[in-house]
């Protein structure tokens, strides 16, 4: 949905760097309203004073950032103004409709290659910039219009560091996504260049994996603050829920984990032998698949190189021939020659005795 989303504001002309933002709107907000249950449910504005701050101090200070986050990213271009950050002016000027420019010099493909590699550290540290700022402001209006009340507070601080850490979440894995194409394409242009390129990678999978056991829990936390006085069945319950989801993500971690750690040796070994197979312990259709396409990738490698073997074989034998009928031919010349200056000796020698 997400994607495809994004593919449609870059078909209508969106500049590139701007529409990654877009989506991730959408993302900021699903996750702020985790954060706003607990504080609509828990927080008391009414008994403050400061119902008006619950209404417009969030969507304030939300509407601020973004529009700042928004112009950096080139929301100017939409009318006519190339105003914005130079990370991401280079994304927008070489990456229209989702490709990158066909006529793009070799410069400009690696600023364009390391202008992605940093993009996503620094949407992570917008991320970070954006959400801890609505909080902590919307935290300090609060605890100034209430007269130094700290009734509504910690239930705002709660709230907020769910809906910050779940949006960051989110956003760090719908960025790897959204740049995936643009990231492979210009990898692609810059090996057919031979150009040299580092690859860094900025999350892992074990990081993703507790991403998910995170994510878990914050929404287990979120349920627990709105059902409140909790009983001790509830908080039993809540424990096994998460040690089976801990243990389940787990699990699932290790046996994808392992079935790449098995195709990552396959590969090795077979750089260094003529031949590899990849074979998993994995029951998965889509490892399978993999598995299957690799043997035959390997196979064909093989095949290759032993007609490049024949192939070599078969040159030196006709080079060898080529060497032995060189060597004959130039015997016969040098005897020919021998026997040419022999028979002119005799031709002379005749003419002197008459």
């Amino acid at each position: 949905m997400f994607f495809g989303f994004f593919n449609w504001l870059l078909k209508k002309g969106v500049p590139y760097s701007l529409s990654i933002a877009i989506v991730d709107l959408f993302m900021a907000v699903l996750a702020a309203i985790f954060g706003a249950f607990i504080i609509a449910e828990k927080a008391d504005f009414k008994a403050t004073g400061t119902v008006m701050v619950l209404i417009f101090a969030p969507l304030t200070l939300v509407t601020i950032f973004v529009s700042s986050i928004f112009l950096k990213h080139g929301l100017l271009r939409i009318f006519g103004i190339k105003w914005e950050e130079k990370i991401h002016k280079v994304l927008n000027d070489n990456i229209i409709k989702g490709h990158i420019l066909p006529d793009i010099s070799d410069q400009k493909l690696l600023e364009l290659y390391n202008s992605l590699e940093r993009f996503k550290k620094r949407m992570f540290n917008d991320f970070i910039r954006c959400t801890s700022g609505v909080v902590i402001l919307w935290i300090l209006i609060e605890y100034l219009a209430s007269g130094y009340q700290l009734r509504n507070v910690f239930i705002i601080l709660a709230g907020g560091f769910i809906a910050s850490v779940m949006r960051i979440i989110f956003g760090i894995i719908l960025f790897d996504i959204l740049a995936y194409p643009a990231r492979k394409e210009c990898k692609m242009l810059l090996v057919a260049r031979n150009k040299h390129f580092e690859e860094t990678h900025f999350i892992t999978l074990n990081t993703k994996l507790k991403f998910f056991i995170i994510l878990t829990i914050l929404t287990l936390a979120t349920f627990l603050f709105l059902v409140y006085p909790l009983t001790p069945i509830l908080i039993m319950f809540s424990i096994v829920t998460l040690f089976v989801m801990g243990l389940l993500s787990h699990l699932i971690f290790n046996s994808i984990y392992k079935a790449l750690m098995e195709i990552k040796e396959s590969a090795e070994e077979l750089a260094e032998k003529r031949q590899a197979y990849f074979f998993s312990g994995s029951s998965d259709k889509e490892i399978l698949d993999l598995s299957q396409s690799l043997n035959k990738t390997s196979q064909k490698i093989t095949d290759y190189q032993e007609k490049l073997e024949k192939t070599k074989e078969n040159l030196q034998e006709r080079v060898n021939e080529l060497d032995r009928w060189y060597k004959l031919t130039v015997g016969r010349e040098v005897k020919m020659m021998e026997l040419k200056k022999e028979v002119k000796k005799l031709s002379e020698d005749k003419k002197i005795n008459k």
